[in-house]
């Protein structure tokens, strides 16, 4: 019996990473300012991890400083590198705005879908999205 192509590979997104320059200022960030849950075992562990992963359901976003990498070079991802749902998109404009967060944009309505896109701490864009 032949093997298929989606029996090994699943069409699953196990985790997005995002590329930070302080683990713990990229959590407490992700945290604050988005309101993110946070594992106190593994925060106060964190001085010793390279890698630090906010649970989110199917798909967990994971931030990572290359502690163990000394050859990485650092540059912030000018373009979105995933969507963070929004229940409303205009008050998390608002609120993301009142946090002094760099917004790049109004919140773009396309009837169905609605996004903005963001920075964080590091520069790197992040879209926030309704949809």
């Amino acid at each position: 019996m032949e093997t298929k192509t989606q029996d090994i590979i699943k069409s699953k997104i196990n985790t997005v990473f995002i590329h930070v320059t302080d683990l713990k200022r990229a959590v407490d960030w992700y945290a604050d300012t988005l309101g993110f849950s946070v594992d106190q075992e593994e925060y106060k562990a964190l001085n010793d991890l390279p890698v630090y992963t906010f649970q989110m359901g199917e798909t967990s976003l994971s931030l990572d400083a290359h502690k163990f990498d000394d050859s990485f070079v650092f540059k912030p991802a000018p373009h979105p590198v995933c969507n963070i749902h929004c229940e409303d998109i205009y008050k998390a404009h608002e609120m993301l705005k009142d946090k002094k967060v760099e917004i790049l944009s109004d919140v773009i309505d396309l009837g169905d879908l609605a996004f903005f896109n963001i920075k964080d701490m590091d520069g790197n864009v992040l879209m926030m999205c309704n949809g």
